[in-house]
């Protein structure tokens, strides 16, 4: 039965993740499994049915694969495959919360010394600690952050220009376990309560003799106590929202418009998976891109024209020809063209063998038709789409995942932000599963980056909520680093983000054409530019430090056992 419970908690905080209105819900869903591990046995499943309704939902769009022609796969080779992806990355992400129980486990001695309000700040930093964590690794992938059920309100989330995205998964579970302290027994119970009555002399309390009763005010004040503790429980988690969320109305009504006017054009050529990898050649793709690049800049008179992530699905630097369009429509017009496509870097080893190094690049061309020399380079790789993970090993397990790798080639990711300085001010790069990682965008505004300009491609998704669950990390990204964030895709969804997250022009899916949008050059930082994930590194702490001194403690304890036991066993009777 707690099982069923946990797992319907799961899916109802997973809900605003299709439905961004119901963002609300997340403030109190979660309190089914916090009840349980608050008030009944930590146990780990109740955690983990919980990540599994949550991260299944979530991860629904796997489904929107099918049939993977694009790849190459028969239609049962599709099946299996996207059923072992969205189940393994289901059942991996559970893992991680399944954590949760034993960790706040291991704060139960704090809970007896400082009280029963510790239990919900420790629930929220271990969650937090654990969400973050799931950037450090592949084997866990922070696009569903419990932060991204609130897209459906910008004031909620504007917090996170203060102490970034993972704050708001931190006040989300706060909130819900001082609800589940509201509503639950606070103290001693009633039958402890009325079996005692305080003696006179020695000031203690003594158990009732029989037929003797609790003096009425005794009982009128340990219940009013009861009562305050609970509302005042409730009352906390009240406030905490309502200042979270007037925060966000006053961060967005000061949001200053400072900063040079610059006129971005966005280009959603509509080519989809299939049609890229089976059908359209990179000719054709460059000619549709170059028209309706022409038509934006004819119509709006843009200074920087945007192209999706690999929109030229080869090696630019090897297509001169390419190249050498895209030159003249920049020079001719006097526009700057952002194209994202792929990158080829040999290196040879010390025998003189060729090692060649893919990278998933954006290339910048000037103004005036040269190119810029440096280019920026993917850095956050998707799993078994761009590499493939223990591929020695998967190679012979499930030979089907090693058949994701969509480019052919493994990607090498790049290593650093690689900012572009152009006339019209500084330009950092992001392309696609970057956008999920808040420490990128950062790591490009401190390096000088004035605007974010966001490449991708989306058309793996359909028309699953997946597509917006990816453009509200563009708005996180821009509400944590204060700058404004254009989003160029293939098939949707385009659009220009300013610094409070807010869409001003957008292009929905599946729809062929451009938009564009008037961006200011900021340079000033945000308390999160400044401090990054500090709180969240806090949380962490939180988590390890009490959970090494449980781990310590329950070691010495059963040291002294065993060594007591070895003294009983040699006793002579």
């Amino acid at each position: 039965m707690y099982i069923l419970i946990s797992f319907l908690s799961g899916i109802i905080t997973a809900l605003p993740l299709l439905f961004p209105d119901l963002y609300i819900l997340s403030w109190f869903s979660v309190t089914p499994l916090l009840w349980l591990i608050i008030k009944k046995k930590p146990l780990y499943r109740y955690a983990l049915f919980w990540g599994i309704g949550y991260y299944g939902i979530s991860y629904h769009w796997f489904t929107e694969l099918y049939p993977m022609d694009f790849a190459g796969f028969s239609k049962p080779g599709a099946i299996i495959t996207i059923a072992l992806c969205w189940i393994g990355l289901t059942l991996l992400q559970a893992a991680w919360i399944a954590l949760l129980a034993p960790l706040i486990k291991f704060c139960s001695h704090l809970r007896e010394r400082f009280g029963e309000w510790t239990a919900p700040v420790f629930a929220a930093a271990v969650f937090t600690a654990l969400e973050l964590c799931q950037t450090k690794t592949w084997l866990g992938v922070p696009f569903f952050r419990l932060a991204l059920t609130q897209s459906g309100s910008l004031q909620t989330v504007q917090s996170a220009s203060v102490f970034g995205s993972l704050f708001i998964s931190f006040l989300i579970i706060l909130v819900n376990g001082l609800i589940v302290l509201g509503f639950t027994e606070n103290g001693k119970s009633k039958k402890e309560t009325s079996s005692k009555k305080k003696d006179k002399h020695s000031g203690r309390y003594r158990k009732l003799v029989p037929g003797e009763n609790m003096p009425k005010t005794k009982v009128k004040s340990e219940f009013r106590s009861g009562i305050f503790c609970k509302n005042l429980y409730v009352i906390t988690a009240v406030i905490l929202v309502v200042i979270n969320y007037c925060f966000g109305i006053l961060h967005i009504a000061l949001d200053e418009k400072n900063g040079k006017t610059v006129r971005v054009a966005l280009i959603q050529g509509n080519i989809s998976a299939s049609e890229k990898w089976n059908t359209m050649s990179s000719a054709d793709t460059l000619e549709l891109y170059a028209g309706l690049t022409e038509e934006a800049i004819e119509a709006c008179e843009p200074q920087i024209v945007v192209w999706p992530e690999s929109v030229i699905n080869a090696d630019l630097n090897y297509y001169e020809s390419y190249k050498e369009k895209i030159k003249a429509i920049a020079a001719d017009t006097g526009t700057i063209i952002v194209v994202g496509a792929f990158e080829t870097e040999n290196e040879y080893d010390g025998d003189g063998n060729r090692i060649s190094k893919n990278y998933n690049s954006l290339y910048t061309f000037m103004h005036d038709g040269t190119e810029a020399e440096n280019t920026y380079r993917k850095r956050k790789l998707v799993p078994f789409g761009e590499f493939i993970p223990m591929s020695g090993l998967l190679s012979h397990v499930l030979p089907l995942l090693t058949d994701m790798n969509l480019t052919g080639n493994d990607i090498t990711p790049g290593d650093s932000t690689q900012i572009t300085q152009t006339p019209v001010g500084r330009l950092g790069g992001l392309i696609c599963f970057d956008s999920i990682y808040e420490e990128l965008a950062r790591d490009s505004v401190l390096d000088g980056a004035q605007l974010l300009i966001l490449s991708t491609n989306d058309s793996w998704y359909g028309e699953s909520a997946a597509t917006r669950q990816h453009l509200a990390h563009a708005s996180l990204r821009a509400i944590e680093t204060g700058r404004y964030v254009v989003r160029a895709a293939s098939t949707g969804i385009s659009a220009v983000i300013t610094p409070t997250g807010a869409v001003t022009q957008s292009i929905g899916n599946n729809e062929e054409g451009f938009i564009y949008g008037d961006v200011l050059m900021k340079s000033d930082l945000t308390v999160f530019d400044a401090i990054g994930d500090s709180f969240a590194y806090i949380c962490l702490t939180v988590t390890i430090i009490p959970a090494a001194i449980y781990v310590i403690l329950r070691i010495r304890e059963k040291i002294v056992f065993l060594k007591n036991k070895n003294k009983d066993n040699g006793k002579v009777i």
